[in-house]
C-alpha cells in the first residue's frame, strides 16, 4: 500500500482480494480500506460505493477494513478478508 496515502490520509478502495494479505499478515499500515467485491456491473458497484460512505464513513475514518458487495457490507477481519 501506498506511502502517500497513509501519509496523506485517505482511504483505500480497491477490488484487489489481495488487499487482506497486506493489511492483516504483513501489517502494512493504512487509513481505511474499502474491499469491493466484483459485482460485474459499474453502475452497481458505484452505487454500492455510495451507499457504503454514506452510511459506514465514520468506520473507515477509525481504519476500518470493510467489505461491500451483494450480501451487504461487513467489517473484514483476518486474511481471508
Amino acid at each position: 500500500m501506498g506511502a502517500e496515502a497513509v501519509a496523506e490520509g485517505r482511504i483505500i478502495l480497491t477490488k484487489d482480494q489481495d488487499i487482506g494479505v497486506l493489511v492483516y499478515r504483513d501489517r502494512q499500515p493504512h487509513c481505511g480500506v474499502l474491499l469491493l467485491d466484483d459485482l460485474g456491473n459499474a453502475a452497481a458497484e458505484s452505487g454500492l460505493i455510495l451507499a457504503t460512505l454514506s452510511s459506514h464513513s465514520d468506520r473507515l475514518v477509525a481504519r476500518a477494513f470493510l467489505r461491500a458487495g451483494e450480501t451487504g457490507i461487513r467489517e473484514a477481519r483476518g486474511v481471508s478478508a
